[in-house]
């Protein structure tokens, strides 16, 4: 309940503004939502597109919290709720690959702050975290309907078939030829977003996609890749090599790990390509977050297995390195503008 509660009051006690986003998909949304007295004016107003392109998923969470009698502080709550639920769940069903205090001290020095900013998304990428043991499990029905979810949540959703079909290649048994595959899938992952303004405009012209889509183009998005953020994900790439070339003589989890350190290198490799299109480092996330994560504190887990002193060392390097980033991101240059933290109710000014 501490867990899960705290930064949720936390987020749910903050004034508008405090994220990015808030004064966009919350409040405009929240006060469209106000209007929507019962299910029918709800649902008319879905499908005569009042919300824009706001997905089903959160407007029905804006809509219940407001039927309940709830207000923006409360959505606040609520949102970010979901997100940490989710974490720590992915947390318990991790307890025997990886320490949970280690997943859950990355999300919250990693990722917590970026919650409070991409709102929609967050809720999205939470999902996908804990819906990859269905993956893991070849659950696939559970699978397809978390995916559904996750699209219904955040348009971005679609991406994450990205994710599972790199899990999935991975895990086909082709030898030498699934290194040739993966190079393949890689290049052509980073060619697409570098064509995806001229991709997007053909679809457009083409009658495929309708002309607003065009509003999705590089052009109108604003430059989002930071040096810093480029600086902290290659560092924690390295942080997974390091553990491969400690853990090189355990032959049992030598493609485990080599797994987990590719999916950090195509998150990265993303991020890089949102150099030129924006929206790679949107969708980079859906493989950041679970490898940062997720798969980080199992390979340390796996280290932990082998030699406990390394294992000390490799997450107090780590930790303090994510505490440095914190407050050079977050605070020294706040990005995502959750600082400094503002609440009336709490009366922090």
């Amino acid at each position: 309940m501490i867990a899960v509660l705290l930064p949720s009051l936390l987020a749910g006690f903050r004034d508008s503004g405090v994220g990015t986003d808030t004064l966009i998909y919350a409040d405009d949304v929240w006060e469209k939502i106000t209007y929507c007295d019962n299910w029918n004016i709800f649902f008319l107003s879905y499908a005569t597109r009042v919300f824009d392109d706001i997905e089903l998923l959160y407007l029905l969470i804006n809509y219940l919290v407001y039927q309940l009698g709830g207000n923006l502080h409360t959505l606040y709550f609520m949102v970010n709720f979901i997100v940490v639920l989710f974490f720590y769940m992915t947390a318990y069903d991790n307890r025997k690959k990886a320490s949970m205090w280690l997943v859950m001290a990355l999300f919250f020095l990693m990722y917590y702050n970026v919650s409070l900013n991409l709102i929609r998304q967050s809720i999205a990428l939470s999902m996908c975290v804990y819906a990859f043991k269905y993956a893991e499990n070849r659950c696939w029905r559970l699978l397809l309907i978390w995916c559904f979810l996750i699209v219904s949540t955040h348009n971005t959703g679609i991406f994450y078939i990205v994710f599972l079909v790199f899990y999935f290649v991975w895990n086909m048994k082709m030898g030498k030829l699934r290194n040739m595959v993966l190079f393949f899938f890689c290049f052509l992952l980073g060619s697409f977003f570098i064509a995806f303004d001229a991709i997007l405009s053909l679809a457009v012209f083409m009658s495929f996609l309708p002309a607003k889509f065009l509003e999705y183009s590089s052009g109108n998005m604003e430059s989002v890749i930071q040096k810093s953020y480029l600086s902290f994900y290659f560092v924690i790439l390295l942080f997974f090599l390091l553990i491969n070339r400690l853990n090189r003589n355990i032959v049992s989890s030598r493609i485990e790990l080599s797994y987990y350190s590719s999916t950090k290198f195509v998150g990265f490799l993303l991020l890089i390509t949102s150099l030129i299109s924006k929206w790679a480092f949107r969708v980079s996330y859906y493989f950041n977050y679970s490898s940062d994560c997720v798969f980080l504190p199992r390979a340390l887990h796996i280290l932990k297995k082998r030699n406990r002193n390394y294992y000390i060392m490799a997450v107090l390097c780590l930790l303090l390195f994510c505490i440095i980033m914190w407050f050079w991101i977050i605070v020294y240059r706040n990005e995502n503008e959750t600082y400094p933290y503002r609440s009336k109710v709490l009366g922090i000014n």
